[in-house]
């Protein structure tokens, strides 16, 4: 299948660079709220392979892509009426920590999950290595902060969200 043949070769060159990859379908208020740069998939006329773009800087009114040294900008409804759906969006796990917390995580996990919250603000964060309410509801509160579904789990999208708000890292935005 074409489609995980494309998803697999994403995966594979972020994973060469140190990064991982993270797929949306459709949905571009998810891309402007994780704020990093993404590679959209744009239908071509029939029988033409897909064309691939890069989302570099978005607003309210234009998106702005890249393909090499060229740039294309456009409005969101033009945006949506050639994406095919899929985006791939890479990222990094600074803090290597894996798992979905507190589901399948390790204590190291939880530990740097909470070195995280203390370095965004919530400076009340007790440090162990439990998930404990306190953990939850910050977590919670974050997630509810950038829209994100608010369970208290901490997956690809709430990591990213994390690492988004942590100042000390040069992660590439495309919003303000």
């Amino acid at each position: 299948d074409d489609m995980e043949d494309v998803q697999t070769f994403f995966r594979l060159s972020a994973k060469q660079n140190g990064l991982l990859i993270y797929r949306v379908d459709g949905e571009l208020e998810l891309i402007k709220k994780l704020n990093l740069p993404a590679i959209f998939e744009f239908s071509l006329p029939t029988g033409l392979p897909p064309g691939y773009l890069t989302l570099v800087k978005t607003d309210d009114r234009k998106m702005t892509f890249r393909i090499g040294d060229d740039v294309i900008t456009a409005e969101p409804d033009e945006v949506e009426f050639y994406w095919s759906g899929p985006a791939y969006i890479p990222w990094k796990n600074f803090f290597s920590y894996s798992g979905s917390i507190p589901r399948q995580a390790s204590e190291d996990a939880i530990m740097t999950l909470k070195m995280i919250m203390r370095d965004i603000g919530f400076s009340d964060i007790e440090m162990n290595a439990v998930y404990d309410d306190q953990t939850r509801e910050a977590v919670e509160a974050i997630q509810e902060k950038h829209g994100l579904t608010v369970d208290g789990v901490v997956g690809p999208l709430t990591k990213i969200i994390l690492y988004n708000e942590m100042k000390s890292l040069e992660i590439p935005h495309i919003g303000q």
